[in-house]
């Protein structure tokens, strides 16, 4: 497909804590921008869709949208890079996402130098880099990944290997659990020191990924190694208090909360592969496998009145050489489970997807 890249304007600071200059604007082509109309029940994901044929050992996923049906699929972003992973601000006018394209352009080799970026629901060419978690220079290969609002809006928080000084924990590499206000100020690493039985202690060899806030804004789920298996735990705002949540020998991973507040649903593989469960967000208890397909299942994503969640699903589409996501919708009891992306070619991936407020709640 006809190549396309993105032209980077502004300022070359970037917007993180330790900077109060302005933020580095990204902006994509004009084709790309437009108002849209009507943001009632939008599901946003990634895509390779679009990807360039050669060279066949890179796969550039960008961010699209779509009806919670799965009609008007429409691409966001256009780059020569990986963007996703994708979440939408409370009043469903900002979306952010993690996207790779601080290595610059055109592509040359593989590349893991990433970055929250902010953009703007209603024009997809307004985008701004929140921070690559203070690297004085752009691109340290940190990781900044997997971006969650709170629910006032005022905060994200992601998960990442550096620390906040613009530094790696090496050996090993772990992630962390950080919160940053929108604005770029008040960067935070949540996790780095956790408190076991009242005793403080170093977490530098637990990792830490996949944060989702609580609908009151009071608690964070998210995922760690910390007991040797992957589990959710749950923990304070401030990152105090961290409790496990979820107990089992396999693993648990990717937590996202009901926004009515009572229940998390999450990957696991307690039943032999991974399947979308639902444990009740106060203790745990009660947990419930919705998908309980042969396939893989990943990548929770509840609908604006929690009555409906998105979800990925391993397919194996007619002359492919391995399986790959494509997007379904389930009833938040695990009933009608529904495909909405169909793969255009034998490679094409559509996973990660987040799924917006209803048009109502929106500010016009």
């Amino acid at each position: 497909m006809h190549r396309m890249t993105a032209l980077i304007v502004g300022a070359a600071s970037l917007l993180v804590y330790q900077d109060p200059r302005p933020p580095r604007e990204i902006r994509v082509p004009t084709a790309l921008s437009g108002t849209l109309v009507d943001l009632d029940s939008k599901i946003a994901f990634t895509s390779n869709r679009d990807q360039r044929p050669e060279p066949k050992n890179f796969e550039p996923a960008e961010m699209y949208l779509m009806n919670g049906d799965g009609s008007d699929q429409r691409r966001l972003t256009k780059t020569d890079w990986n963007e996703g992973a994708s979440d939408w601000s409370p009043n469903g006018t900002r979306i952010a996402f993690h996207g790779n394209k601080l290595c610059g352009a055109p592509w040359t080799g593989p590349c893991t130098k990433s970055g929250i970026f902010l953009m703007n629901a209603f024009d997809p060419a307004e985008q701004i880099l929140l921070t690559n978690l203070g690297q004085k220079e752009v691109g340290a290969e940190l990781g900044v990944h997997f971006p969650a609002w709170s629910p006032n809006g005022q905060q994200i928080a992601f998960n990442s290997w550096g620390n906040a000084n613009g530094s790696g924990v090496t050996p090993p590499r772990t992630r962390d659990v950080f919160v940053i206000n929108v604005d770029g100020t008040g960067l935070t690493n949540l996790t780095q020191n956790v408190t076991v039985e009242g005793h403080q202690t170093k977490d530098i060899l637990a990792d830490d990924f996949r944060p989702d806030w609580s609908p009151d804004g009071r608690k964070i789920a998210f995922t760690t190694n910390r007991d040797g298996n992957l589990e959710i735990y749950l923990m304070n705002a401030d990152g105090s208090g961290p409790t496990r949540l979820t107990n089992n020998a396999a693993s648990d991973r990717g937590p996202k909360w009901s926004h009515d507040g009572t229940k998390i649903a999450f990957e696991s593989n307690r039943d032999g592969n991974w399947e979308i469960y639902l444990v009740s967000a106060t203790d745990g208890s009660e947990p419930i496998n919705l998908t309980n397909d042969a396939a893989e299942d990943a990548n929770p994503a509840w609908s604006p009145d929690s009555g409906m969640i998105a979800f990925s699903r391993m397919r194996l589409a007619k002359g492919a050489a391995a399986p790959h996501f494509q997007i379904f919708t389930m009833k938040a009891d695990g009933t009608r489970q529904t495909q909405l992306t169909f793969p255009s070619h034998p490679e094409e991936m559509n996973t990660y997807p987040s799924w917006g407020p209803a048009s109502r709640t929106v500010g016009r």
